[in-house]
């Protein structure tokens, strides 16, 4: 799996989301399409994310690199600060992971 972080710096008051919404919509159609979340940082929220999963890093570039995305970033520059920063990451499993944490690192931790 493939996921995609693509971060907006939206100037104050930009009502970027009505964007956002068509951009996760298109970005369903595409094939290796899994899933895209909508995170805003806080507590300032000038800054939206969109985290994208796909099935490989082709289908990811037939999303970033296709018309529809290119018109909806075109269409985005009068609401961001600056053009968006795209991080692409791999995912990796970690095989025979557990949790072993014990009641005093838990402690330590705050959690009872």
């Amino acid at each position: 799996m493939i996921k995609a972080i693509v971060g907006f710096r939206k100037k104050p008051n930009a009502d970027i989301k009505p964007l956002l919404q068509r951009m996760m919509s298109y970005a369903g159609s595409f094939s290796g399409f899994s899933k895209v979340e909508c995170i805003e940082m806080l507590p300032e929220r000038s800054v939206v994310a969109l985290v994208y999963e796909w099935k490989s890093l082709d289908d990811w570039k037939s999303w970033e690199l296709s018309r529809v995305r290119k018109q909806l970033m075109e269409s985005a520059e009068q609401l961001l600060v600056d053009k968006p920063h795209v991080t692409v990451y791999k995912e990796e499993p970690m095989p025979g992971w557990t949790y072993t944490a014990l009641k005093q690192d838990r402690q330590l931790a705050g959690v009872a």
